[in-house]
């Protein structure tokens, strides 16, 4: 009798011993607590994850330490333990310092010396930030693909009123009531134009034209431009790092860019203050987790705005480049330009970074992969309207009705001989039996199975001398699966104007 009481207690103290040895070593916190919520027990993890040593800890109840938790929900809680035995759920407790950190907690209730509830609690935290980031790329992805969608129609619509209203303006007398209603009309669908633009800016849609830029000549060139954008109260400085290499990216995309960072940066410093552009190398030797990407180890160039502004909060922070985000008044912006440098940096191949603290400025860093590939020297002489000889043949192909009346009227008042086409199918006929025609051109989405760049390609093969330029409202990646990027033509966006389509004549004839 003696030795088989003997054998149990060994027993006894054997599974204590290894019951110890689990919860002291294992990688998930652990308490006990009493049917108070009082810590009876506590593992080494949970020591070192909340930063207070085990006295501390057990001299202290659950709402201590779960930040969601109060007396009263411990009790409720207890009480659903003694009918159910078990839960599971999702809490933050906070450490010692103050930080609060996600934990799942899975508790089980035991009906000893009044109750006791063992708690395994799994920090959680890694886990909840990647969920917020994969929430965040599936926000932007689906902003993205509502952009694209709506870009095309938005976009023709934009075409015909601004296409129209340029016309009229011709026709009615310069500073009549008629003339200051169109003009306002005019600005109106400008304002519209840089929205779509924006929206595929922040989708990384929009159509960009890359080039061998100096960052440096840049920023240097935009010191006076910023000046007088920011105004008197606001001191522009600009500083430059030697030795730093050129970038491949659209200028006109960079300018934009760096112009809606100065405009945040003025609306922050409502009291005056400075705003600093500093342009430098920076080097990764390895790649660089992003988001749901990566960027490539090699070297960038890095344009550092910073304002001495009001900060932002690290709430505001977390949503600052999300689109209709703003701290702004109702009717002071649209949220947008933020954003807009967000999709512009990333569809460069490069990141944005924001660094902010409440009262001490802000800074947004643009990275940008540099380039080794010699600039291309450009003529400074450019043509433009009173030079480029515009009197010439050309073939317009849209299948929009008023698009395409709205062009037809444009290309007339720029002296051109026009011959309409609503789809691709009549256009080798026409080229075969008119060996007159300079210039055809074309919507790149067109009906019928051959799209604009197949046109053009097959038109090219039937006069070599035929100019090409394409137009459309998509955004650029359903162009770029179209084939556009290899074909090498001329694109013009729309909504264009006229002094667009001028320009972009010009260029095309005069090559």
């Amino acid at each position: 009798m003696q030795a088989n009481l003997h054998q149990s207690m060994e027993k006894l103290l054997l599974s204590e011993e290894r019951y110890r040895s689990v919860v002291a070593t294992a990688y998930d916190g652990f308490w006990v607590t009493d049917g108070t919520g009082r810590l009876i027990e506590v593992n080494n993890a949970y020591v070192l994850r909340s930063g207070y040593n085990r006295a501390e800890l057990l001299s202290m109840k659950v709402p201590d330490l779960d930040i969601h938790d109060d007396e009263v929900l411990v009790a409720a809680r207890i009480q659903r333990l003694q009918l159910s035995g078990s839960e599971l759920f999702i809490s933050q407790h906070r450490t010692k310092s103050g930080e609060a950190w996600d934990v799942e907690v899975s508790i089980s209730y035991v009906e000893i010396e009044g109750g006791i509830i063992f708690c395994f609690l799994r920090d959680i935290s890694k886990r909840k930030a990647m969920e917020s980031q994969l929430l965040q790329a599936q926000k932007m992805e689906t902003v993205g693909l509502l952009t694209g969608g709506v870009a095309h129609d938005f976009n023709n619509l934009l075409q015909i009123v601004q296409g129209n209203l340029e016309i009229a303006k011709n026709t009615i007398p310069e500073g009549s009531k008629a003339d200051e209603l169109v003009n306002g009309a005019l600005r109106a669908g400008h304002r519209g134009a840089r929205l779509t633009q924006q929206l595929l800016a922040f989708s990384r849609k929009q159509t960009l034209n890359p080039e061998n830029l100096d960052a440096r000549s840049l920023v240097d060139g935009m010191s006076s431009l910023l000046a007088r954008t920011l105004g008197e109260d606001i001191s522009v400085k600009t500083e430059f790092a030697d030795g730093v290499a050129n970038i491949m990216v659209d200028e006109n995309g960079l300018t934009n860019a760096l112009l809606n960072l100065a405009i945040n940066a003025r609306a922050a410093m409502p009291k005056g203050g400075t705003l600093t552009v500093a342009v430098g190398q920076r080097y990764f030797g390895t790649d660089v987790p992003f988001e749901t990407d990566v960027l490539s180890s090699g070297d960038y160039v890095e344009i550092a705005v910073t304002d001495t502004g009001c900060g932002m909060s690290g709430e505001n922070l977390g949503h600052a480049f999300e689109p209709f985000f703003t701290t702004k008044e109702i009717g002071e912006g649209s949220g947008l330009g933020l954003s807009m440098v967000y999709g512009f940096t990333r569809q460069s191949g490069g990141i944005a970074i924001i660094e902010s603290k409440v009262g001490k400025g802000t800074t947004v860093r643009l990275v940008l992969p540099a380039t080794t590939d010699e600039p291309v020297s450009t003529s400074d002489a450019q043509t433009t309207l009173k030079d480029a000889q515009l009197a010439i043949k050309v073939l317009l192909v849209e299948d929009d009705a008023d698009v395409r009346a709205s062009t037809v009227m444009l290309l007339e008042a720029l002296g051109c001989e026009v011959i309409e086409a609503e789809r691709a199918a009549p256009v080798p006929d026409i080229l075969r039996q008119d060996d007159s025609i300079e210039l055809l051109i074309s919507d790149v989405v067109l009906p019928g199975g051959k799209n604009g760049i197949e046109l053009a390609e097959e038109a090219v093969r039937l006069h070599p001398a035929l100019k090409v330029i394409l137009v459309s409202g998509h955004a650029e990646g359903m162009l770029e699966k179209a084939g556009l990027k290899d074909a090498g033509f001329r694109l013009l966006g729309k909504p264009y104007t006229r002094e667009a389509l001028s320009e972009t004549l010009g260029s095309v004839m005069a090559q």
